[in-house]
């Protein structure tokens, strides 16, 4: 048997399964907040507006999972 080996997850696409979660925010500037707080690092150069008034973001967890953020930017 072969020994096992870490899944390439430096993109979406690069992975089989569920590596990809949108949760939708009630306060981006929050969420934000909270993720700085924790040492979350932004992928990408997000937050984007998306207009309309909501934002997106998104992090990768330890595992590589990629999650989205979407929601209102709260004054």
């Amino acid at each position: 048997a072969a020994p096992p080996r870490q899944p390439d997850q430096r993109f979406i696409h690069t992975s089989l399964g569920v590596r990809y979660l949108t949760l939708y925010v009630k306060d981006m500037k929050q969420s934000l907040a909270r993720l700085k707080n924790a040492g979350v690092k932004l992928e990408g150069e997000t937050p984007v507006d998306l207009g309309g008034g909501s934002y997106l973001a998104v992090v990768k967890d330890p595992d590589g999972n990629f999650f989205e953020l979407i929601g209102p930017m709260k004054p």
